[in-house]
């Protein structure tokens, strides 16, 4: 049965806009956690335009399951993970912040990622890649010797017709079983919803999905602890 990963991002695009202290998300991963969360994943971008370095400070006192930092390639952020030590790190695009930009890691400096995997797993922090689905990403972040890869289902998520999703999800399904047989981990993320996760979990080498957006949509409505115990059964629901 996949993980359920919650991803905070957007409490704190809700925070930074009023420029106050709420919502915090410290106090979002509790009621997710109580909701059923496996683990909180959270952005920490150079800018800290949402994500701060206190609330992953913080957050890796408050979570239970497991805490996820997402980031760019970075030294000052590799520098405070570092320090931070979470459960995983996960190197991501430059123009991932940007939902219209390229959802995959730059490979363009395979040994500076080599590198800093081989730091984050000296430090007892696993490493993620968050890559299209194809197997050039998927090679690359072996060669890079990553934990895990984290398959982008952007495309999957705004597929316009049924059959342009079934496509998306065969080229998710087929790059995941990839990764699987060269000794990764395989998450998988962006965009899912509550009407289109079950598809993703369904496929057997996929361990963890992460929703975000949508679980703080509907959240609004019934509260962040239900929102994401309705997830959770919808990620059930076909296994």
């Amino acid at each position: 049965m996949p993980l359920l990963a919650v991803k905070l991002d957007t409490i704190t695009w809700l925070r930074e806009g009023k420029r106050s202290r709420d919502p915090d998300p410290a106090q979002a991963a509790v009621l997710a956690e109580l909701g059923g969360a496996d683990a909180i994943t959270v952005t920490l971008h150079p800018s800290r335009r949402f994500i701060r370095d206190r609330d992953v400070y913080v957050l890796k006192e408050m979570v239970k399951t497991k805490l996820i930092v997402e980031m760019p390639f970075d030294e000052e952020l590799l520098t405070v993970m570092l320090e931070v030590r979470p459960a995983m790190v996960t190197l991501i695009s430059e123009n991932q912040v940007d939902p219209s930009g390229k959802e995959s890691l730059d490979y363009s400096d395979l040994d500076a990622l080599l590198a800093a995997t081989e730091r984050l797993r000296g430090a007892g922090i696993l490493s993620a890649h968050h890559i299209a689905a194809n197997s050039e990403g998927v090679k690359n972040a072996a060669r890079c010797r990553a934990d895990f890869v984290e398959l982008s289902t952007a495309g999957y998520s705004r597929a316009s017709s049924v059959s342009e999703a079934e496509t998306e999800l065969d080229d998710i399904a087929r790059n995941a079983q990839m990764a699987h047989k060269l000794g990764m981990g395989v998450y998988c993320g962006s965009g899912l919803t509550y009407k289109n996760v079950a598809q993703c979990a369904e496929i057997d080498v996929v361990q963890q999905v992460t929703v975000g957006r949508a679980l703080v949509q509907r959240a609004v409505i019934v509260g962040i602890q239900e929102a994401v115990s309705q997830m959770r059964r919808e990620i059930d629901r076909k296994i």
